[in-house]
């Protein structure tokens, strides 16, 4: 039997090979798909993000994307992690919903998938506005606007006022199907003095609230009857 001798500079040369040869280079794979947050408002988008154990190789790496609710919130059919990178985003959009949904995006690359579960909630009313003050015996707009958008059918917002002897709303506004706001008129009457009106919204469950002041017609003109008098007149 022959044995293998190695000198001193054999010896170091076969370190430095074992120490430098390249090992294979580990393959990515999926690993998560996630999401900004778990919960939105019907009508919003929300960031999606796709997670690999290791870097994109040359090229790309490519996962597709489904939802299984198209009818409330839909994805790209695919989204690629850029060479180098281990994470790429993606938009989530959804549509205005009348109750809460569930919605499972479905994120696959060969033959793993992993899935990212999403709660859709109705639009709920985020504010009213209504001008400062307006002289008394005028009309001016408010405006009420919710978080997402109407759902089919839309979003009917109650009105009231505290003191309909100065200021007078609708008893009713929808937003309609695919918006965030809508408009209405507040009447007033001549006043006085300065006098104050709360205009209250309510819309499922919760209201908002403004105010409104009316203030009394000021002194606009001076009018005469004749533009020269007589001294003694």
């Amino acid at each position: 039997m022959k044995h293998l001798r190695f000198g001193a500079a054999g010896l170091i040369t076969l370190l430095v090979l074992t120490l430098f040869t390249a090992s294979p280079t580990m393959a990515a794979g999926l690993t998560g798909v996630s999401a900004q947050s778990t919960t939105v408002y019907g009508g919003n988008s929300v960031a999606g993000k796709v997670t690999l154990d290791a870097a994109a190789p040359a090229g790309g790496f490519a996962v597709s994307l489904a939802s299984d609710t198209t009818s409330v919130a839909t994805v790209p059919a695919s989204v690629t992690v850029a060479a180098g990178a281990k994470t790429a985003a993606f938009k989530i959009k959804t549509v205005g919903v009348a109750a809460n949904a569930t919605v499972k995006v479905t994120a696959t690359a060969g033959a793993v998938s992993k899935v990212l579960t999403l709660t859709v909630k109705p639009a709920r009313l985020s504010s009213l506005l209504v001008p400062a003050s307006v002289v008394g015996g005028n009309k001016v707009t408010g405006k009420v606007m919710v978080e997402g958008l109407a759902p089919t059918g839309g979003i009917e917002v109650t009105l009231s006022s505290s003191n309909t002897s100065v200021a007078t709303v609708p008893a009713l506004v929808t937003i309609a199907a695919g918006k965030s706001y809508a408009t209405f008129n507040v009447s007033s009457t001549p006043v006085v003095s300065s006098t104050q009106a709360t205009i209250t919204a309510t819309a499922r469950g919760l209201s908002k609230t403004d105010v409104l002041t009316v203030k009394p017609a000021g002194l606009s003109k001076v009018a005469l009857s004749r533009t020269t008098v007589t001294g003694g007149s």
